[in-house]
């Protein structure tokens, strides 16, 4: 009768055990969205008001709190906005725009140095490098100081960062050598029994082999609104969606509105900005016009298409194309239903 009494009492504190992790879990997740939701605004203000100059970043820490940086005086609307709102508001060295000047004028030549992928840490307020040659970073240190007119903050990160198929991340490059093309994976899927993951339609054709897998299937014209694929990688399974900086994400475009914030992950840059529109439309060079796109602000840079855009805990599609300004995205679940795939 003991043992029962022990084996009970155990099931019992297990069980409540897993009702405390359970619901820690889910108030993080709730707390992590409306961190989200808060940091968004706060960048649709600067958004609106493009005279704030002295704007050097926002994000969410790791106790899921929101902060926002200037360089100087704050600005007055971003100031009520926050007040009573549980944002911190911080000061730093360099505007944000100084940082993206810099990871835009870089992006051109990185590749050629082994520069795997740049980001902005807005935290820090500086731009991260990550490399993987040893020899070539003063080269690339070299490159980064004559083109880092405001003296931006840049840390280097050394990487062994590989494409593995066993591990591959949202951002991640892939790249085919017939067509001589880079772009970026956006978020993992399945076609009936086979696994992979989706990038841009307009990147590869149909059989193409890539360092990440061989094209299964496409969908890349105005007519049909779509410009996607789906690549098998070769493998029975893929790991969870992650992006390159190991944040987890599930795949939901119905998530967001306009306002939301947003992070487009690609090797070649990451990008930030927020939801300007949840229905835009769009016409790019050599392809024609689609309708019913995310416009997103943060703009982009070649080899992004494909890449996954994240908001919150969520993937909401894959980055088509744009300009220094605004970056389109094509919805998750217009892929999905296009292509004839389901998420796992």
């Amino acid at each position: 009768m003991k043992n029962k009494k022990y084996i009970f009492s155990l099931f019992v504190i297990a069980s409540l055990a897993i009702s405390v992790l359970t619901t820690s879990a889910s108030d993080d997740f709730q707390e992590n969205l409306e961190a989200s939701e808060k940091l968004g605004i706060i960048k649709a203000t600067v958004q609106k008001k493009r005279s704030i100059d002295n704007y050097a970043g926002a994000w969410i820490d790791e106790n899921n709190v929101p902060h926002v940086a200037f360089t100087g005086k704050p600005d007055h609307d971003v100031m009520q906005m926050t007040r009573n709102e549980g944002v911190v508001v911080e000061y730093q060295n360099n505007t944000y725009k100084d940082i993206v000047s810099l990871q835009n004028n870089f992006a051109e030549a990185q590749a050629e140095y082994g520069v795997v992928s740049t980001y902005i840490d807005e935290s820090k307020n500086s731009l991260i490098v990550k490399y993987t040659d040893e020899l070539k970073l003063s080269l690339i240190k070299n490159i980064i100081s004559e083109l880092n007119t405001e003296r931006v903050a840049v840390a280097y990160e050394y990487t062994r960062e590989s494409l593995q198929n066993d591990a591959l991340q949202g951002g991640d490059n892939i790249y085919n050598k017939a067509t001589d093309s880079n772009c970026s994976i956006g978020f993992r899927a399945k076609k009936g029994t086979t696994y992979g993951y989706v990038t841009a339609g307009h990147c590869f054709p149909v059989g193409a082999n890539t360092t990440g897998g061989k094209v299964v299937s496409r969908v890349w014209s105005p007519s049909s609104n779509m410009d996607a694929e789906f690549i098998n990688p070769n493998v029975g399974s893929l790991v969870p969606n992650t992006d390159r900086q190991g944040s987890r994400y599930q795949v939901n475009d119905f998530a967001v509105s306009q306002g939301s914030y947003v992070k487009a992950a690609s090797w070649i840059a990451n990008k930030t900005g927020y939801i300007t529109s949840t229905s835009a439309s769009a016409s790019f060079k050599n392809d024609g016009t689609y309708t019913n796109l995310f416009c997103c602000s943060g703009g982009s840079v070649g080899g992004m298409s494909g890449g996954v855009n994240i908001s919150g805990p969520y993937a909401i599609g894959i980055t088509k194309g744009g300009g220094a300004d605004n970056r389109y995205v094509v919805k998750a679940s217009k892929i999905t239903s296009s292509l004839g795939l389901t998420l796992y």
